[in-house]
């Protein structure tokens, strides 16, 4: 539940909107430069957004989560109108949907061909990079059995 309250004295009075939703939100903004998008929500936005086309970015861990089990949280970008949607974009965003299970799915050589292939094809879109990254570093490291494929961003 997030509430709006004033909080101060009657010399000096500040406007505050405690809650999860708006730290998340907060947490989110912060985010976008990371992954060069001008927009990222949760899930519970992404779920009252009917006829928008989103792309799930990955999922997250972010700072002032760590009390709730290291819980991860799906983040998606905006992208179009359903109605926007051409062939070309839809193939795009199946190929990605393809690595993106590759890569939860820890295969790592098809989850790297097939990032390598977005990112050749659309070299402006920073997601695929950072997912090479991620990935050319995890493939050498053991990995628990609970890992969820989230990323832990440890900045605000």
């Amino acid at each position: 539940m997030t509430n709006v309250g004033e909080k101060g004295s009657v010399y000096r009075c500040a406007c505050t909107v405690p809650g999860e939703a708006v730290n998340l939100a907060s947490r989110l903004e912060g985010l976008t430069k990371f992954y060069g998008v001008k927009c990222l929500i949760g899930e519970q936005t992404l779920n009252g957004m009917e006829g928008l086309v989103c792309r799930l970015m990955g999922k997250v861990k972010v700072k002032g989560k760590e009390k709730e089990k290291e819980k991860a949280v799906k983040i998606y970008e905006p992208i179009c109108l359903a109605a926007e949607e051409t062939p070309e974009f839809f193939h795009s965003i199946e190929v990605y949907e393809s690595a993106l299970n590759s890569y939860f799915g820890k295969d790592w050589e098809l989850a790297q061909s097939q990032f390598e292939e977005l990112q050749m094809q659309f070299p402006q879109v920073l997601l695929y990079k950072i997912y090479l990254e991620i990935i050319e570093s995890s493939r050498h490291e053991i990995l628990p059995d609970d890992w969820d494929g989230s990323y832990q961003h440890m900045s605000k």
